[in-house]
């Protein structure tokens, strides 16, 4: 009998409460997760909020669409094959950015076969403006000049616009590489590639 007093006096039992410090370690660990668990959902929460807000100030862009074609020196012996591209950002204030831009790669001919063209001992140059026309007549331009390192090269321009009907050209000169390299005169002239029939239809609603 005293044997299951004792054995239930046993199951019944409680600890004494812990000492004071213990106590406030456990309520500051307690904090500290309530407080991680509070910047865990604002962290979730934000990135969701700085996207829409990226959103909301360029919406949309149309697909890339470029023109494309091969243009020659006034002797053929030197050519580009050139693309004029553009893309359209739309903003949250309802503008544009119309981002046009113009690349080719170069080559000379020499025998039967035509070569890359990289090789600028008296120094290459790519140089010309983007021109943008609305179909009331009024333009844009950017313009740029930049030194080639290669045989291919690059430029670009935006233009800040409206709604409308757009018309983009590229008026384009390469000058330099290897017929230049072989000295003055008509051998410097086969360097030279006008590009300037390339154009894109843009109309922004």
């Amino acid at each position: 009998m005293n044997t299951e007093s004792s054995s239930v006096v046993r199951e019944g039992h409680r600890q004494p409460p812990p000492p004071a410090n213990r106590r406030r370690r456990e309520i500051r660990r307690r904090g500290v997760a309530a407080g991680l668990t509070v910047l865990a959902f604002l962290t979730t929460t934000a990135a969701p909020a700085a996207a829409a807000t990226h959103l909301s100030a360029q919406r949309s862009m149309r697909v890339n669409t470029c023109d494309r074609g091969t243009f020659y020196s006034f002797d053929q012996w030197s050519k580009g094959n050139a693309q004029l591209c553009v893309n359209t950002w739309q903003r949250a204030d309802g503008s544009y950015a119309v981002e046009a831009s113009f690349y080719a790669d170069f080559y000379y001919y020499w025998g039967a076969a035509w070569y890359s063209d990289g090789t600028c001992v008296f120094g290459c140059s790519l140089s010309g403006h983007f021109a943008l026309e609305k179909s009331d007549g009024s333009r844009m331009y950017g313009w740029f000049s930049n030194s080639l390192n290669g045989n291919s090269g690059w430029a670009g321009h935006t233009f800040d616009v409206g709604s409308g009907r757009y018309q983009l050209t590229a008026s384009v000169r390469k000058e330099g590489g290897y017929w230049r390299n072989q000295g003055s005169g008509q051998y410097s002239a086969s360097s030279v590639v006008p590009m300037n029939d390339l154009k894109i239809t843009v109309d922004l609603p």
